[in-house]
């Protein structure tokens, strides 16, 4: 409840105004469409809080780069902040927001960057520390100012207590706060439901069109998934012959490397396999690696690192986060080089940027021919491969969204074969999507007054 009062009091705060003629040349030069035109002459309003929710891949990030100049263009400072790392740069290299490394000084931000949430809190404490030890004079400048517009990209992922500060301190410092979310994805892992709170409190602007993937039917397979129309998503997968059902995950392994070797073994970054669990994605890993050294795509000459072996042309999941390395836990990338006697690694990140790295110090280095759900949330690829028994709607929508082009389904452990596409169903519907109690209770006392007229 304390959290609602703050953004109710932000809410009703008026004074972010921006020039019509701005939002309407930003319009034109980005090309988007009507819906997102919608959103951002609603978001642009003069409140100080806005709520920007759609589907993921409805191009909210394209909404938040269209906004970004548009504050730019009024004097304004925009600041983009993510919950993660990885989400942060992903922030950065989708709206071209100024990135500064988390490791970098406070005292040296740009006035346009991209930030975690835990990073834009530790600048604040530090700001708030030089004041009280130097007073006026402190050259430490604080992110957030009466100029400032922060963006919140997966806002969804923000804990209660993180909100919370997060709008007190906007509040505070006079800026505008912007939140963008999906309210059908996967939540923070503990105090959830701030962002979904807000949105029915105060209302949301929302994208509905899905425009990542190419083909019609791929797209309203994503919008009835996180409609929790899981029968629906069943039939219409294997009527596309997308689905394939096994009794065993020994032979959903073995069904999905399959499926993903034709064009994975020559180009594995654009053909990705997600399962649920670490275990399934290191097995679907050595079987994929190893597709890949009989056809001879990959050298002859291995190096073992941390217990596993690695070969030029590998593709490397990153499982830490290092500074020293100028890597963020969770970037994908391909190994170009790695020495025997020296054991340093060169990697190419997704990203384009090329990393030396110690394998002797640094200990994060994973096969990435598969990863599991959670690290899927922050890639986008051609062709998806998911090896599945069924985890609930969240992870099943970050499962079929991931692939441009097409997804294909292996799933096991189902039962016989008519009880299968039920089965599997009863899985993906269920929600953990958890919402405020204040929330609940207020939609109960509501149906009890409806039922008593």
């Amino acid at each position: 409840q304390i959290l609602l009062n703050h953004a109710q009091t932000l809410k009703q705060s008026r004074g972010y105004r921006v020039r019509q003629t701005t939002v309407t040349q930003a319009v034109m030069r980005h090309g988007i469409r009507p819906e997102q035109e919608q959103a951002i002459i609603t978001v642009t309003q003069p409140s100080r809080l806005s709520v920007l929710s759609g589907l993921t891949g409805t191009g909210k990030t394209h909404t938040v780069k269209v906004l970004r100049d548009i504050y730019q263009a009024n004097g304004h400072e925009v600041l983009g902040v993510a919950v993660s790392r990885r989400g942060m740069e992903k922030l950065h290299e989708k709206t071209e927001l100024s990135h500064q490394r988390w490791w970098e000084p406070f005292v040296e931000q740009s006035p346009e960057q991209t930030m975690s949430v835990h990073r834009l809190f530790a600048a604040l404490d530090y700001v708030q520390n030089s004041q009280w030890r130097y007073g006026a004079q402190s050259v430490v400048r604080s992110p957030l100012s009466n100029r400032t517009v922060v963006i919140v990209d997966d806002a969804q992922r923000i804990n209660t207590a993180q909100m919370n500060r997060l709008i007190t301190e906007v509040n505070q410092a006079g800026a505008k706060l912007i939140l963008c979310g999906d309210l059908k994805q996967q939540q923070s892992y503990e105090h959830r439901g701030a962002f979904a709170a807000i949105a029915q409190r105060f209302g949301h602007i929302k994208l509905k069109q899905v425009v990542r993937q190419e083909d019609e039917q791929a797209q309203t397979i994503v919008q009835q998934m996180s409609q929790g129309e899981s029968q629906a998503v069943v039939r219409r997968l294997i009527e596309q012959g997308q689905l394939t059902f096994v009794e065993h995950k020994e032979e959903a392994m073995l069904q999905t490397v399959q499926a993903w070797k034709p064009q994975g073994i020559r180009h594995p970054r654009q053909h990705l396999m997600i399962t649920e669990t670490r275990e399934d994605a290191k097995a679907l890993n050595q079987l994929a690696q190893h597709a890949r050294i009989e056809s001879g795509v990959l050298s002859q000459v291995a190096v073992k690192v941390k217990g596993d072996h690695f070969y030029k042309g590998d593709r490397l999941l990153l499982t830490e986060s290092s500074h020293t390395y100028g890597v963020t836990k969770g970037t994908l990338g391909t190994l170009k080089h790695l020495d025997s006697v020296t054991r340093m690694a060169v990697v190419k990140l997704d990203s384009g940027q090329t990393r030396l790295i110690n394998t002797r110090l640094y200990r994060g280095l994973e096969l990435g021919y598969a990863v599991t759900t959670t690290t899927a949330r922050d890639v986008e690829v051609n062709h998806a491969y998911v090896m599945a028994h069924g985890d609930g709607r969240e992870a099943a929508l970050v499962q079929l969204s991931r692939a441009q082009k097409q997804t294909q389904v292996i799933a096991y452990g189902h039962g016989v074969e008519h009880d299968q596409e039920q089965n599997l169903a009863e899985q993906l519907k269920y929600s953990k999507l958890q919402e405020f109690a204040v929330i609940a209770h207020e939609r109960g006392k509501e149906q009890e007054q409806e039922r008593s007229q």
